[in-house]
């Protein structure tokens, strides 16, 4: 039995790793942990930025007592913040004058109904794609000046639901269901990120992926507002019938560790793309027909903020 559950789908795909740093947020648990984990697996150092420094290194020593070589730096930021990502984006280029993948994975599923992030906004979009997008333009600069850098969005199935309008109005917008807030925050998420991937002859290589319907804690962790019986009940089911966290997070492992992956659309290969190996598949046109509005938009929303 290999070290890890994946490993020999992880030898076969990648070859040593031992001299590129990739910065995963959201990396102490779920996706991001096991992404972590593989890529450390592989010889990468890994950058864990995370908004909690006591669950930041119990993932650390979880994985160091694995691979006892791994090499993993800890950063800390809250993404629901726009000053904490401020500090962190400076933070990021001061430490770290060269880096080979950046991870956009950090995000939240279901808080309590009227949560708000330090800026006074929807939490879940607030979170999800207003402090994902601030911290994307912030880190553009400095993306541009590697040689080369594969940087990538990790989005959802729910980027399938519904269509929407102004799409300014939702960044505010107190009455969405969280489902909703969720869906469309990745959908905008992911469009802003596939408007990236249309650029040709770049050294930024932009990318895309979902991890389908993975057996995480996003049902059942301390962020989330679902009843207890609801948790322990849809944990057993997803952690029965759908992709492991593990196997969901080779996307991500795939994409932030090989270079050329620029435009690139990475699902899970199964029916639906509920689970399954990731395979490469065509960007929906449902991402792809409005990204640079979605994004020119959205950085009207943060010039009038004057953030931008």
């Amino acid at each position: 039995m290999g070290l890890l559950k994946y490993q020999n789908y992880l030898d076969t795909h990648l070859g040593d790793l031992s001299k590129k740093t990739i910065v995963i947020t959201g990396a102490n648990s779920g996706i991001g942990f096991y992404a972590a984990r593989s890529l450390v697996y592989k010889g990468a150092r890994v950058v864990m930025a995370c908004r909690s420094q006591v669950r930041a290194e119990e993932a650390r020593k979880a994985i160091i007592e694995m691979i006892p070589n791994a090499d993993i730096d800890i950063l800390i930021f809250d993404q629901a913040s726009f000053s904490s990502i401020e500090k962190f984006a400076s933070e990021l280029a001061n430490k770290y004058s060269s880096i080979d993948g950046f991870v956009f994975n950090a995000g939240i599923f279901h808080p309590k109904k009227d949560a708000m992030t330090k800026d006074g906004y929807p939490l879940t979009m607030g979170t999800n794609y207003l402090g994902t997008f601030y911290l994307f333009e912030l880190l553009r600069p400095y993306f541009e000046q590697m040689e080369h850098i594969s940087v990538v969005c990790v989005g959802s199935l729910a980027n399938r639901r519904y269509k929407y309008q102004n799409v300014e109005s939702y960044f505010i917008s107190k009455k969405l269901t969280l489902y909703r807030q969720y869906a469309l925050s990745k959908k905008f998420m992911m469009a802003n990120h596939c408007f990236f991937m249309r650029q040709d002859g770049v050294n930024v290589h932009y990318s895309v992926m979902h991890p389908g319907v993975a057996s995480t804690n996003i049902v059942s962790g301390s962020s989330n507002s679902f009843p207890r019986w609801f948790s322990r009940v849809a944990r057993s089911f997803m952690s029965t019938f759908m992709n492991h966290p593990e196997k969901a997070a080779l996307g991500i492992v795939l994409l932030a560790a090989q270079e050329k992956t620029h435009g690139q659309y990475l699902v899970p290969r199964g029916l639906f793309g509920i689970s399954g190996y990731p395979i490469c598949k065509k960007v929906p046109q449902r991402l792809s027909r409005n990204a640079q509005v979605i994004h020119e938009l959205t950085v009207d929303f943060f010039h009038k903020l004057r953030r931008l």
